[in-house]
């Protein structure tokens, strides 16, 4: 029996909207958390992204101008591959960091 946040996760990962897709309430929401946490991130810094879902952090980093090392991790193989296809270059990585 699969745990019940699989239920979850695929019904986000299905969703056609991207950042409600990984769960954030709209799109504009999830810009003023990645331009909150950008005034933390200087070019040349290196961001580990957890539970990065489709990449949208490093793409958000990236067109702001960023330069510096971006990784994603994501547990979610249909999130990662909606987030490969959208951008290429953002480097994300299947990873599941909540395993014991």
């Amino acid at each position: 029996m699969k745990p019940p946040q699989d239920d979850y996760y695929g019904e986000l990962a299905a969703h056609p909207d991207p950042a409600r897709a990984v769960g954030w309430e709209s799109a504009s929401a999830q810009r003023t958390r990645f331009e909150l946490a950008a005034r933390h991130i200087r070019s040349g810094d290196r961001v580990l992204d957890l539970g990065a879902g489709l990449g949208d952090l490093g793409r958000f980093l990236l067109a702001s101008g960023w330069r510096g090392d971006y990784l994603g991790l994501e547990r979610d193989t249909r999130l990662l591959a909606r987030g490969r296809a959208m951008q290429p270059e953002v480097a994300l990585r299947e990873a599941d960091f909540m395993v014991d």
